[in-house]
């Protein structure tokens, strides 16, 4: 097991009454955490093992955190049940403390426990309910947008990503209440929102004589549909062999505000030098046709889990196609 001290140290302490803190991983493969007692969120690369953490004046007891796109629309959504909030937080134009810290290693024996699993069926009960719409106005946009809840609830405390365009879910503790929050704030992209496919194959320098070489097809046929396809890669300066064959998500992007996307981020699992389990994330961009003339595809593999040593560059040669839908 890895483990991080925190800076600063602000998780909420423990009490009876749980309301524990919350984490969630984001698609570039970094972990964003609430740090409720000291009014703060965190974000962590298990990687380079930095640590950033955001605030802003008046936010209050942040709980619940979720966290949807990549890139410039990268965005982490949080309650701030105190503090009767509901905030989004922009990564490209919020300003984080950072701070690196080194991370201790423990080994953990684990323990195997038996259940007996109990069959009950479960009385449905169908209940119609009116939903009240409010308007609400955030209080000093500049990075975190935060948004007052209505008169009446109280105490938001769940929260999810986005799960419609410019929309994302959550719950009040306080009040016993659910509710659905839509806001042109909301910039990241619903995950699966659509059928995507991106293809390539090429190489890149990694030393001044020798490269890394790949090959990959990754799609969603459908909307709502599962990930597919297959990715082989082959480092000659570190010797590393990965093939990927089973995928569990894959998200492309306009960052250029043109309509047309040009990144694709895509995780995958499969094996290394053919024995060893990884999962490996893939950040590839569609930058010029074909992808060697300026300005160049690019094309980066880092680890998630297992041995996927982080590497990547523009391309030397061949070309990446996103596929627009």
């Amino acid at each position: 097991m890895t483990r991080w001290d925190i800076p600063g140290g602000g998780l909420q302490p423990f009490v009876s009454a749980g309301n524990p803190n919350f984490i969630s991983r984001d698609l570039e493969q970094q972990v964003w955490f609430s740090e409720t007692a000291s009014n703060e969120v965190g974000r962590l690369n298990p990687v380079t093992n930095v640590f950033e953490e955001f605030t802003k004046a008046g936010i209050n007891g942040p709980q619940a955190i979720a966290s949807s796109g990549i890139g410039p629309l990268l965005q982490a959504f949080f309650t701030e049940s105190p503090g009767n909030q509901v905030s989004v937080l922009t990564r490209a134009v919020a300003t984080p403390v950072t701070t690196p810290v080194a991370p201790t290693v423990e080994t953990i024996t684990p323990v195997t426990s038996f259940a007996t699993p109990v069959d009950f069926a479960p009385t449905v009960l169908t209940t119609t309910i009116t939903p009240v719409m409010t308007t609400s106005t955030s209080t000093d946009p500049s990075g975190i947008d935060r948004f007052p809840i209505p008169p009446g609830t109280n105490e938001p405390t769940g929260m999810t990503r986005v799960v419609f365009p410019q929309t994302v879910f959550g719950s009040m503790e306080g009040s016993d209440h659910v509710f659905q929050f839509q806001s042109p704030a909301i910039v990241a992209p619903p995950i699966g929102a659509e059928a995507e496919k991106v293809t390539g194959g090429g190489f890149y320098l990694v030393t001044p004589t020798k490269a890394a070489h790949f090959g990959f097809n990754v799609q969603r046929q459908t909307a709502s549909g599962p990930v597919t396809g297959e990715l082989e890669y082959h480092n000659f300066d570190t010797g590393d062999n990965i093939h990927l064959s089973e995928f569990t998500s894959l998200t492309c992007t306009d960052t250029n505000g043109d309509g047309v996307k040009d990144r694709c981020d895509f995780t995958g699992t499969g094996t290394a030098n053919q024995t060893m389990a990884v999962t490996c994330a893939v950040e590839v961009h569609d930058n010029n046709e074909p992808g060697n003339k300026p300005p160049k595809d690019s094309f980066k593999i880092s680890s998630v889990m297992g041995n996927c040593a982080p590497s990547g560059g523009d391309l030397k040669g061949g070309n990446i196609q996103i596929h627009q839908s």
